[in-house]
């Protein structure tokens, strides 16, 4: 079945979808010239020691090292490279932007048009609706993908495959769905997920599952997770349990389904690499 990738551009900020013939699959965003990005490598020095993590200064600020295991001690002022292994995260509790963290465990560097459309390699046609953009993906292609059509076209692509109404409503923290809504809050904590309803709770938690899971991933949700289903998922927590652990755990990097609580929230974890979605202000450019 074909796969056609999408970038639209809307002033700095690059939109990505692929789609599975009509069916959406994947949807992200980010800034055209955001630092750092996650799995970049930069030469740092180190400025302070904390305990067992490091302070080091980049092109672009401060970033943590941790002191990782089998490696050696580092002194003030010795310059290395380091890897970025997590983004810059916002901090909500104290309004600020948390330092990345980065790595002395080096791996292959993933670029910024890899980390939009991660199947870029399966891709059976790439549509790109901006020829500055254009040229640089090309360019890439033309290296790691040259098998890969690739087509300019003059038009806005969200609008034209009707993706403006799905990608509008990650700006919010409510979702609606037919019978209930979502509500999506992100604290320094967790991020907490309020599922709300008319009806049979069976059934709204039911009608719930798919723009969960769609949610969790094109805002790319990380970290802690707490889920409350409607009456706590009562009767359907087996169901519920298998369910998301099917489709989440095949997503990279994986979501883990813990199980629920005792106060009857499902809990959810996700090892933080890329900060999500609305971190990254792509709706405010």
């Amino acid at each position: 079945m074909p796969l056609t990738g999408l970038l639209s551009r809307h002033g700095s900020v690059i939109r990505a979808a692929i789609l599975h013939e009509t069916n959406l699959i994947h949807l992200d965003a980010d800034i055209l010239h955001r630092q750092p990005l996650y799995t970049q490598i930069y030469p740092a020095t180190v400025r302070h020691k904390d305990y067992n993590n490091y302070w080091v200064e980049c092109s672009f600020g401060p970033a943590l090292l941790p002191q990782e295991k089998n490696l050696p001690s580092l002194t003030i002022g010795q310059p290395l490279p380091v890897q970025i292994s997590r983004e810059a995260f916002f901090d909500t509790a104290e309004n600020n932007v948390k330092a990345p963290h980065v790595t002395r465990k080096m791996v292959k560097e993933i670029s910024l048009w890899n980390q939009l459309l991660p199947s870029l390699a399966q891709l059976d046609i790439l549509l790109v609706d901006d020829p500055e953009l254009m040229m640089r993906v090309r360019q890439y292609c033309q290296e790691s993908y040259p098998h890969l059509t690739l087509k300019l076209v003059h038009h806005d692509l969200f609008e034209e495959y009707g993706l403006e109404e799905i990608w509008a409503p990650l700006e919010f923290p409510t979702v609606q769905f037919t019978g209930g809504s979502l509500h999506i809050e992100t604290t320094a904590a967790a991020t907490l997920i309020d599922i709300n309803g008319i009806g049979k709770a069976e059934e709204i938690n039911q009608k719930a599952i798919e723009p969960l899971i769609q949610h969790l991933m094109w805002r790319n949700l990380s970290g802690s997770i707490l889920v409350e289903f409607v009456n706590h998922g009562q009767g359907q927590r087996p169901y519920l349990l298998q369910l998301l652990r099917d489709r989440l755990g095949k997503i990279s990097p994986p979501f883990i389904v813990h199980g629920f609580t005792k106060l009857g929230f499902l809990e959810l974890s996700r090892e933080k690499r890329r900060c999500p979605l609305h971190h990254r202000k792509v709706f405010e450019a």
